[in-house]
């Protein structure tokens, strides 16, 4: 099964995707830290939505 996604590059670019996607939901005591300190920073930035008020 190996050899089969190996030679096939959609399969291995599928396969890559998905052990990507599960490794990015991995949390881990640097990734808890981490969010911790960006959340005492505020968080993320509001999104800015466009003034309207010139037309």
């Amino acid at each position: 099964m190996t050899g089969l996604i190996a030679t096939s590059q959609p399969l291995m670019d599928l396969a890559t995707s998905l052990v990507a996607s599960r490794n990015g939901r991995k949390s881990s005591a640097a990734k808890s830290a981490a969010a911790r300190a960006n959340g005492k920073k505020g968080g993320r930035p509001r999104k800015q939505t466009p003034d309207t008020s010139d037309i």
